[in-house]
Parts: structure tokens; sequence; C-alpha cells
């Protein structure tokens, strides 16, 4: 470990908290990697991630009189920077009170402290405080305000049924590009398990301060708070299982379909929840039970499904309910279980693996060289997801919105003006711009068991390699056109977006599609938003390197002293 990379080391503190052990077991090995950790966290400016490694770091006892104080110390940076000088203060007169005048280390730590109580006075009451995630971009607003009979989607939305295509999505009022359309929490969903060292297992947010399962260490997750979630309702039953899951290979629908049992807790929250779906609504449901009636209703085609694959499904769901019983979590262990509450979980459990095949949405996030550049950004998904109103979007080979994360919330929105009555597309992979009518076909009919009849496969649009046209615009169009990829290239999205979508709705009508411009500003609108609003991760090496290399050596050496890499193993 000594003299490693900087970069090792930093994965080294983050990682290996969640391999020492359970806190009471190994608290001495656990309250140094905390101390570690926060100090390297307080270097890299991650102030409020610091904070709470030394709050749980003191939560679990740090015997020794120093090593407290300097953690103390650390505490008192972390709340200075956020701009609380009055706990900063408190927590560095604590620090001094903690000090042994014999002790050399301690004189110097004791003047290093007045000099930061003498910056806490010094510092004006008005100072306001910093926000480790003030760059982050808040979830814009629904244009037109909130549908109440669709949640979560605009106004400008409405519902549609036919015997063809059953329930879908048109726009009730003219559309316009760039309008949000919807903006949905996911119902539930689950992350890939092959992003669990990187990824929360709870929200799938990316890890910089990781907190482990008090039980396993198969999971990481970003904040307490997730921590909590988890283990109190669906982690504490699946815990035992993950490696089990993993060993047998087992699709991420097979563990959402589980999920959205053991998220209730127990067998007996989720009884009480499957019938109480499946008794006629009186008055006002609770949230929980409305909202499971409709996942319900989401499309299944039991009628195109055949013998060989529900016996697979059934199969799947009795294996799920076994691993229920086992846990001992789902169903006390001292109380008998009877059959009728064994068929009904088990019912439940094959009624969701059938759903799932046609109604989750996978859950990604954009890698990019920079946040404001959408040249050479890369799709990466993460997890899965079923969202209750966006899975009312029927597919379309041109969609006509974009697709967009912002933690777990789905936001959708319009690349391309819609009027009245006309079906609002997403896209469930197949594009016209990249496939031919025959492959996008072939894969929608395998996956998801119907033909296509959009304008797209009904006209046999051209791919982008088969050749698009594109008839000359008015000079007035072309300028827009032309302004808005220098917008886009300049790294001004905001900008680039108005004018693309001014570009695309002013045109709208004037052209027959599919015309390569208006494509091409389609698609350009798209890698804009998702860049603006999407969850982006900025793949560039650590800004302060230099500033924490001094913090990480010192790092290294009390890794040495504190243990081998044997001891982590």
């Amino acid at each position: 470990m000594q003299r490693c990379s900087k970069i090792r080391t930093m994965q080294w503190l983050r990682m290996n908290y969640i391999f020492a052990g359970k806190e009471g077991e190994e608290g001495e090995l656990v309250c140094r990697l905390l101390t570690l950790r926060s100090k390297a966290l307080s270097a890299l400016e991650q102030h409020e991630l610091a904070l709470k490694d030394t709050q749980t770091a003191l939560c679990v006892g740090v015997p020794d009189p120093l090593a407290r104080a300097q953690l103390l110390r650390t505490q008192g940076h972390a709340y200075f920077s956020l701009g609380d000088q009055m706990r900063a203060k408190l927590a560095y007169i604590s620090a001094q009170r903690l000090l042994d005048p014999k002790n050399s280390k301690s004189n110097q730590l004791k003047l290093d402290l007045d000099e930061e109580i003498a910056k806490c006075l010094n510092a004006t009451k008005n100072n306001t405080k910093k926000d480790d995630h003030s760059d982050e971009n808040t979830c814009p607003k629904l244009t037109g305000g909130e549908n109440q009979s669709i949640p979560n989607t605009s106004l400008l939305l409405g519902v549609q049924e036919s015997a063809q295509t059953g329930r879908f999505i048109v726009a009730k009022s003219k559309v316009d590009a760039g309008d949000l359309l919807a903006a949905e929490p996911a119902y539930c969903c689950v992350l890939l398990l092959d992003k669990a060292g990187t990824h929360c297992h709870n929200c799938l947010a990316r890890l910089v301060a990781p907190i482990g399962c008090p039980e396993c260490s198969g999971v990481a997750f970003c904040s307490r708070e997730c921590q909590k979630t988890a283990c109190d309702t669906y982690h504490r039953i699946e815990c035992h299982f993950l490696n089990l899951f993993i060993g047998l290979g087992m699709s991420i629908l097979a563990q959402l379909a589980l999920r959205l049992v053991t998220r209730a807790g127990s067998a007996k929250k989720f009884l009480h929840l499957w019938d109480s779906v499946h008794r006629p609504a009186e008055g006002v449901e609770e949230q929980s039970v409305s909202d499971y009636r409709r996942l319900l209703r989401l499309v299944n085609h039991p009628e195109k499904r055949g013998t060989r694959d529900y016996l697979s499904r059934t199969l799947m769901a009795v294996f799920l309910l076994k691993c229920l019983q086992k846990s001992g979590r789902f169903w006390p262990l001292d109380e008998e279980i009877s059959s009728e509450e064994e068929l009904k979980v088990a019912e439940a459990l094959l009624r969701h693996l059938c759903l799932l095949q046609f109604n989750a949405h996978e859950v990604f996030e954009t890698l990019a060289w920079d946040r404001t550049k959408v040249k050479g950004t890369k799709t990466h998904y993460i997890g899965v997801g079923v969202y209750l109103s966006i899975a009312l979007f029927n597919h379309d080979c041109n969609p006509a919105v974009a697709r967009t994360f912002s933690g777990t919330k789905m936001l959708l929105h319009a690349l391309r003006p819609l009027h009245p009555g006309e079906m609002v597309g997403e896209n469930y992979g197949p594009m016209f711009s990249n496939k031919t009518r025959a492959e996008r076909q072939r894969s929608l009919r395998a996956r998801y068991w119907f033909d296509c009849a959009c304008q797209a496969c009904s006209e046999n649009w051209n791919t982008f390699d088969q050749g698009i046209k594109s008839p000359d615009k008015t000079e007035a169009l072309q300028k827009m056109f032309d302004m808005g990829f220098e917008a886009m290239e300049a790294g001004k999205l905001e900008g680039a977006v108005y004018l693309l979508s001014q570009f695309i709705n002013t045109i709208d009508g004037d052209v027959i599609m599919p015309d390569r411009e208006v494509c091409l500003s389609i698609d350009a609108l798209r890698l804009c938003l998702m860049n603006l609003w999407g969850n982006v991760v900025v793949i560039q090496p650590l800004k302060s390197e230099e500033k924490i290399q001094s913090t990480l050596d010192e790092s290294t050496v009390q890794i040495t002293e504190l243990l081998t890499l044997e001891d982590v193993k």
C-alpha cells in the first residue's frame, strides 16, 4: 500500500469501509477508515460528506484522545466551509479540551486550533452556507402544469384506447419541441448487480463516500438515509440471497419482480396490498394501494403467452417464493405460513414477471468529458425501473420524446411538434435512423410481440446510411439551424436547446419527413437535453490532485500502520 497512486488510495479509502465488518465488531478499524476518508473528502471539498463521516466515527467511538481531537478539527473545518461558524468553533474548542499539554503533537495541534477559532470569530455572521451540490440541476417544471388524471405528466397530454394498441398517450393540446411532458419518479427500481461497487443500491446515485450494509459486503449506499430505507424494507429480506442471484445469473427483471414484493417490508404488509387491489375501490384509496392497482393494470399479453413461457416464469416465481420463505424475514420464522398466503405471493411474482417484460425501462447515466460538450458522450446503463405513467407511452421508430434521468426520475421532453389527437411516441430501442424496417420489426416482434405501424415503418423511411435528402431551406431557417449547432459546439446548451427547438417548431409542416436537417436537429436536441437535465458523469482526472496529495500520503502511512493487506482480505 505504500506510495500507491493517489487514485488507488482514494479507491481504497472509499471501498474498504464497506468491507471493514460490523461496527460493533471492528469499531477501531471503522473509525480509522472514516477518519481518513473524512480528511480526503474535506480536501476534495466534499464537505457535507466529510461531515457525515466525522459524525459517524464519533458515534462509533474514537478511544484515542488525540485522534478524537484531530477528527473534531476535520469536523470543524467542514462546518466552517459550509458557512456554520458557530458549530465550527464548538468543534474546535471541543478538540482543544482533549489535548494533553505534555504531548508535543498536542501542542502543535493546539496552535492550529487557535488559528481556526480566530477565523471563526473573524468571519462575518452573514456568510451564506455553501452547498456542495449547488451546481446540480433542479428538475424543470411540467409544461402547462401537472395532469391529475395521469400523475407526473403534463396537462397537454391525454389517454386513448383501441383494440389494437390498448391504452396510449396522445397530445390533448398543441405540443412544441422542448416542452417537458413527463417527470416521473420510479415506482420501483433495481441496480444492475455489476454496478454494486460504483452506485447506490437504493437510489442508484454514483458513490462518493459509500456506506455498507451491516450484514453483507455485496452492496453500498450513498447515505445513511438510503441505507436505512433499504435495510428496513427490501434489503433485509434479499441480503443473504444476493450471491445466489449472481451465481444463478438471474435476470434484472426477475430481481425487479422480487423487489416489487420485498419493498413492502413483510408478508403482512404485502398481502394487505394484494388483497386491497383485488377488492373494488371504495372512496379514497391509500396511495400505495392506488399505485399498485395501476401497476397491475399494465399490459402483459396473457392471450399471446405460450405454455413454455408460462412454465419458465412459473419456475422463477416458485424459486423467488422459496427465497422469501427461507429468509425468515418476510414471514417470521416462528410463524406457520398458510398455503393461501404462499399462493397469493407466488401469483403476484408471476404477474410481475409477465408485465415487466413489456413495461420496464432501463435507467441510465451519461458519460461525458465535459458536461457542456455533447461530443463523445456515451449512454451508460445502471439499472431498471418501472414507471406507471410513462409505461403508457407507445413506441414510435421516429420518437416524439427524449428520455433523460434526474436521479431515478425519468424526464420526457418533446423532440418535435405534436397536434391534438396525435400519438406521443416513445422509443423502445430500434430507431429508423440506424435500423432498417426489417431489422426494427424483427426486434420489436421478438421483444414486445407487436408489429410496428408508425409512419417510418408504413412509409419505409431510409436510414441515414441509405441517404436522406434535405431540400434547401430559407435563409432565416438555415441561419437558425447553423446557430443552434454553433451554440451546441460552444457548450451553450440552454441556447442550443432554444434555437434547435425554434428551428424544429418553425419548419413543422413545411417539409416532408424524413428530412436530413430536421432529423439532425432532433438528434442534437436530444443530446443537449441529456447533458442539460440528465445524470451526467464527467470523466476526467481529479481536479484536486495536487491539493489532496499531502492528505493522501499521510493517509497511506496511517493505513500501513493500522493494518496489512492481509487484514483487509
